[in-house]
């Protein structure tokens, strides 16, 4: 029920309408809440504590034009991201409160992720680092055991791990995987990749060792395409950090094929 730049106010109240409104029917509702974006892109939101005078003037005073993906560390911004993720968490605990009070536990199915983190909550430079793509993933309801899980997951499983749950047929035309969490195969490694025109292209692959990164020296075009005649790459290790690029050479030429196998619809015809 959320149009563009409603609130998490106004979108849980719709949400909540619709529910009352079609409380005796199947419902399936996504809700896409924007206020976290609004503290990285400067955008105001309406009064309320973490929106006042001194944050609203320095944003237009801000000579930074970076979208909020490139924004750089910054500590005013992580003190205001935590205000409106408490703001945020207020508006939810009403939508969960009203789910409990009206439906059984074997009668829904929640489930609350993000498809990234923030850039500004820490300094290193490299865009696709473990704070900004270890979001979480948190479910509960109809068949859900209560347990944490630190299982590789892309945000295209949640698909048919809503399947699974609610007991409906997967089509093999979805890309996302069942978890090994609810008897699935799970994944072994995620992507995660930055598509902007003008922009060099920029892709991740994490598995539970390592870091791969992928970059192209070119910009993407505006037509989307990637030139990929020239580009760099590396694998970290996820723990200690260290370039490992040189000790396992055979891993990073599976994952650069599995880069371009990924990209290979959109690789630019060489100039």
């Amino acid at each position: 029920p959320l149009m563009d730049r409603m609130s998490c106010s106004e979108g849980i109240t719709e949400a909540i309408e619709h529910l009352e409104a079609f409380k005796d029917f199947y419902n399936y509702t996504w809700l896409t809440i924007e206020d976290l974006h609004t503290v990285a892109d400067g955008l105001a939101r309406g009064p309320y504590p973490d929106l006042n005078s001194d944050r609203y003037f320095s944003e237009k005073s801000d000579k930074d034009s970076d979208i909020s993906v490139f924004r750089s560390y910054n500590e005013k911004k992580i003190e205001e991201y935590k205000s409106v993720m408490k703001k945020v968490d207020f508006y939810l605990g009403i939508l969960y409160t009203y789910i409990e009070n009206n439906y059984k536990d074997n009668e829904f199915v929640i489930t609350l992720n993000s498809d990234h983190g923030q850039r500004f909550i820490e300094k290193e430079d490299y865009m696709f680092t473990q704070k900004r793509t270890n979001v979480p993933f948190m479910m509960r309801g109809r068949g859900v055991v209560v347990k944490k899980s630190n299982e590789l997951m892309s945000n295209v499983d949640v698909v048919p791990l809503l399947l699974h749950v609610c007991g409906l047929q997967n089509d093999s035309q979805v890309d996302g995987r069942l978890l090994c969490d609810f008897a699935g195969s799970g994944r072994s490694y995620t992507i995660t990749e930055s598509v902007f025109p003008g922009q060099t292209y920029k892709l991740a692959i994490n598995d539970e060792e390592h870091l791969f990164m992928f970059e192209s020296r070119e910009e993407v075009r505006r037509d989307g395409t990637i030139p990929v005649d020239e580009y760099t790459v590396q694998l970290r290790n996820r723990r200690t950090g260290e370039d490992e690029t040189d000790m396992y050479p055979e891993k990073v030429e599976y994952f650069c094929e599995e880069a371009f196998m990924h990209i290979r619809e959109w690789i630019a015809a060489s100039v």
